[in-house]
């Protein structure tokens, strides 16, 4: 895909040594590049379910099957950035709102794999109106809060840095309409409120 760094070959090999089975599979998880811009993944996604299918050996009704489902899940999300209006008017409409330094957490879990990587660290914070300056700054900021420097934040190295003083948190948290107050340590932290 023109202007992305997927190439072709990868599709095939992917298939082969990392068990994917699915189109949706190769453009979430794999690639990322659903999350990364919805219209460029919608226009790949022909082609990724055609090498998938001679790699997978599927049939046709298989491969129209694969494309179907990978279509219907991409057009669930909502653009190369998700529409943050949209969003909170959600969050108000259903009476859902975030409560913890775990849903702060899961909110930028973007994937949804248990962990937050740096371009998912890096895209929330850009999509939540606190974007960094540079790649640079982002990994500096990244690294923060990667304690075990694996390349992962846990929600444990997560709630971890939470508790510390840090003005990303607190931008993060004015942006979740968190009580950073509230998010100390010991028991009263435990389930804190969002105020």
């Amino acid at each position: 895909c023109e202007g992305f760094p997927y190439l072709e070959c990868e599709i095939p090999y992917v298939c082969r040594h990392e068990m994917v089975v699915t189109v949706i599979d190769m453009l979430t998880l794999r690639t990322r590049i659903a999350f990364l811009n919805k219209e460029a993944a919608l226009s790949i996604a022909p082609k990724v379910a055609d090498l998938m299918a001679v790699e997978l050996g599927w049939s046709r009704a298989e491969k129209k099957r694969q494309l179907k489902q990978a279509i219907d899940v991409l057009n669930t999300f909502g653009g190369p950035k998700p529409d943050m209006a949209a969003v909170e008017a959600e969050l108000k409409r259903s009476g859902k709102e975030v409560k913890t330094v775990q849903q702060v957490f899961a909110n930028m879990d973007l994937g949804k794999t248990g962990y937050i990587d740096l371009t998912e660290f890096r895209d929330c914070c850009e999509m939540l109106g606190i974007p960094f300056k540079s790649d640079k700054d982002a990994k500096k900021a990244f690294d923060r809060v990667d304690a075990n420097g694996n390349g992962k934040i846990d929600e444990m190295e997560f709630v971890n840095w939470w508790k510390k003083d840090d003005r990303l948190k607190d931008k993060l948290a004015n942006k979740f309409k968190f009580a950073v107050d509230k998010a100390g340590s010991g028991p009263e932290s435990r389930g804190a409120a969002f105020g």
